[in-house]
């Protein structure tokens, strides 16, 4: 009997290197995304401070203004009307 040797292909450093440039263009197309999910939560004193309010209090009084419960129209007729 003979013994084999498994032959393991090192990896390519092409390859890896295509995967992190891939994770941070990902990482870098997220961030707006990020910045504007989180300011949305900021009351709109904050959100508009230069420059940004790291610290502020996070609250949900825009989207109740938003979608009617904080006495501004309601935004489902449109939204139903439009589906």
């Amino acid at each position: 009997m003979s013994a084999t040797t498994i032959r393991v292909r090192p990896r390519r450093a092409r390859g890896t290197g295509l995967g992190l440039l891939a994770w941070l263009l990902g990482v870098l197309f997220f961030l707006p995304i990020a910045w504007m999910a989180l300011t949305s939560f900021h009351s709109e004193s904050d959100a508009a401070t230069n420059p940004p309010s790291f610290g502020a209090a996070l609250t949900l009084d825009g989207y109740r203004d938003f979608f009617g419960t904080g006495g501004g129209a309601s935004p489902w007729p449109a939204l139903l009307n439009s589906t």
